[in-house]
């Protein structure tokens, strides 16, 4: 079992406490989690909980257990790129796990590229999602929630972990009362079609869980970050709502309200041509997925170019751009380096794509991006391999797909992704 510790940044047990339960359990026991804490982001509240979570994470070490931060909004890409923050949180790279609280999914691209980059840097050795179907609900100042939640469609809390799952998620979280198993351990019917359906796909290995250096989708570009609060210490910039006016609002990654049009300065609107702050769960990758590392872990990240930023503006190649002012040169980027990726759409096909690598096969993973319309696409892949091609096999219909050859940037294939779904693809590497 996993024990509940600690809700936005006040702790229910010691860490004296903690240490008699690991005494009590020391095999059952298998760790603590932590949640919405960093929503009190640089008060003086998280400073205290900062060091107590310090003391924990001393402690699971030590014990052999784990720590699981469960965590809102964009925290695993502005907090944990606050050096003073890093420093604590990942000091042990076996033992923390950041995860993803879907609850307040502002800027859900920012939070779970932020996580895969810190996987991929080694800063932790695992990273969670919490399939909460909150994500469904909005509010008048992006906090408040509609009671929506019991409304919100099967596919979407399915394409949310799905995609989660392709990019290297090991970690699930179900939060309470959702639907999955009812209070006698029973399959509740609503679950086939999204939660039971995911663990199904990976009990017969048609989802395996890749290490970071099998993932072939990911965007050469990276985005280093540097957060340096000044004179915003002090004051609650956890939640956006709280940003206004200050420069963690605009700028290439600032955040705004859930429901909010995304600011024309806003990287992922380049990127994935999103156009709210809640619907990049799983956004359109024509240029590849892009992954957030601090600023300092940008060296151990294999990148053709580095996007440095403070979240505001940006260097790229030591030129400072403005997203709002020269989108070109951004574009222009993200477009260059996607051509080295083995696997890609065109702008037109609107779909997320994830590819890994496992010995003699690629295995693509096409999720429909629409999120409250979805529509479904006719999608073409382009392939760049060193060999060639002539099929691609449906992992879940066993459909074969010819390839096409005399395409003018290469083979590709059409396959159709449908409304709210997705497509499993094999590709042979040999």
């Amino acid at each position: 079992f996993w024990l509940f510790v600690c809700h936005g940044a006040r702790p229910w047990i010691s860490v004296d406490t903690a240490a008699e339960i690991l005494d009590a359990a020391p095999r059952t026991c298998r760790g603590f989690y932590s949640a919405e804490d960093t929503s009190l982001y640089a008060t003086d509240l998280f400073y205290d909980w900062l060091a107590w979570a310090g003391e924990m994470l001393d402690l699971c070490h030590a014990r052999g257990k784990r720590l699981v931060l469960k965590e809102m909004f964009d925290t695993w890409s502005l907090v944990a790129s606050d050096r003073e923050v890093y420093d604590v949180l990942f000091r042990y790279p076996e033992t923390v796990i950041p995860m993803f609280a879907t609850n307040n999914a502002h800027a859900p691209e920012l939070q779970m590229g932020g996580m895969v980059g810190l996987w991929r840097a080694g800063a932790c050795r695992d990273w969670g999602m919490s399939s909460q179907h909150w994500a469904w609900n909005w509010g008048r100042d992006c906090s408040w929630r509609l009671e929506t939640a019991d409304i919100c469609p099967p596919d979407v809390i399915l394409r949310m972990d799905l995609a989660a799952a392709s990019l290297g998620c090991t970690y699930f979280h179900v939060e309470g009362g959702q639907q999955w198993l009812d209070r006698d351990g029973q399959l509740q019917p609503e679950a086939t079609r999204h939660r039971e359906l995911l663990y199904r796909m990976m009990d017969r290995n048609l989802l395996l869980p890749p290490q970071a250096d099998q993932l072939e989708g990911l965007s050469p570009i990276v985005v280093a970050r540097r957060t340096d609060l000044g004179d915003l210490r002090g004051s609650q910039v956890g939640t956006p709502r709280n940003r206004v006016g200050t420069r963690l609002r605009e700028g290439l990654l600032g955040v705004g309200a859930s429901m909010q049009t995304v600011s024309d300065g806003y990287l992922p609107r380049h990127a994935y041509f999103t156009g709210r702050y809640f619907d990049g769960f799983f956004p359109a990758t024509a240029y590849g997925y892009l992954t957030l590392v601090p600023d300092w872990l940008a060296g151990g990240v294999p990148a053709e170019r580095v996007i440095r930023t403070d979240g505001g503006q940006a260097e790229i190649g030591g030129q400072v751009i403005r997203a709002a002012e020269e989108p070109f040169t951004l574009l222009d980027a993200l477009q260059r380096a996607a051509e080295e990726l083995p696997f890609r759409t065109d702008e037109r096909s609107q779909v997320f794509l994830s590819a890994q690598r496992w010995g003699d096969e690629y295995r693509l993973v096409l999720v429909d991006p629409g999120f409250l319309d979805p529509e479904g696409a006719l999608v073409s892949v382009r392939i760049k391999l060193d060999r060639p091609v002539a099929e691609v096999v449906d992992m879940i219909t066993g459909e074969r797909i010819a390839v096409q050859h005399g395409a003018v940037l290469g083979p590709d294939f059409v396959v159709e992704v449908p409304r709210g779904g997705f497509r499993l693809l094999s590709v042979p590497a040999r």
